[in-house]
């Protein structure tokens, strides 16, 4: 009889935390059905490559559809080379190794939030003129460090606080790009040589950024007025 009574309450406590999660409209990840949905279309519009529609998704969307991407699309942490940080809670991503276009970068990995990217992690490959060229090979050499996938976008999570130097520099084919609120710091260079940068999403509650130099060389010129001015505000650009 008490085996019975437990049954039944057990199930009307189910039912009871089933009809919550179905009234609050989120997920076990605390994603919300709009968020989602606004999410998957604008996965869609990356993976397509539709321009205009990236654009217009992105001025009507909010942070949190941002975050909705890297909750429920994140790319597989086998796309990265990474390690935990200097106190041991946080994952530092040191490499790209995938070849996808769009890259959703996890706000976890291993249980562990990604707190930061590393120098060069998504740099493009540099090219640098060979001092002995040969008539039958190229007068030029890939850097070896670069990283010859062709990425058109990148979102970065809310768990983010740092961007080392030169991290996304020469990612010539890179049109999309977010800072997240948690952004403490940008190093050297860290977007120098982007020249197709045109989307470039960035919090109002971000007011502050600790900078390097050249931050956004040769990397501004596609970017709507707004943002420039927006850049400015934050002293990443004259």
């Amino acid at each position: 009889m008490k085996n019975k009574k437990w049954l039944m309450v057990s199930a009307i406590l189910l039912i009871a935390v089933l009809a919550l999660t179905a009234c609050s409209g989120k997920n076990e990840e605390g994603i919300s059905k709009a968020d989602k949905k606004a999410a998957n279309n604008m996965l869609k519009a990356f993976k397509d490559g539709d321009t205009d529609k990236i654009s217009k998704l992105l001025t009507e969307s909010g942070d949190s559809v941002l975050s909705a991407l890297s909750l429920g699309s994140g790319s597989p942490g086998g796309d990265f080379s990474y390690d935990l940080n200097r106190t041991q809670d946080g994952i530092i991503i040191k490499k790209y190794t995938g070849y996808g276009p769009v890259v959703i970068v996890p706000s976890k990995i291993e249980g562990y939030p990604v707190v930061s990217i590393s120098g060069s992690a998504f740099a493009g490959v540099y090219r640098y003129p060979d001092p002995n060229p040969r008539a039958h090979f190229s007068a030029t050499k890939d850097y070896v460090d670069g990283n010859e996938a062709y990425i058109t976008t990148i979102i970065l999570p809310d768990t983010i606080t740092g961007i080392g130097n030169n991290a996304f520099r020469k990612r010539e084919g890179l049109h999309t790009i977010n800072f997240p609120a948690s952004l403490q710091s940008i190093g050297d260079r860290a977007f120098a040589e982007c020249p197709n940068l045109f989307n470039l999403i960035i919090p109002e509650s971000l007011t502050s950024v600790s900078k390097g130099s050249s931050v956004f060389n040769g990397s501004v010129q596609k970017l709507p007025l707004a943002k420039r001015e927006r850049l400015k505000d934050l002293g990443l650009i004259n």
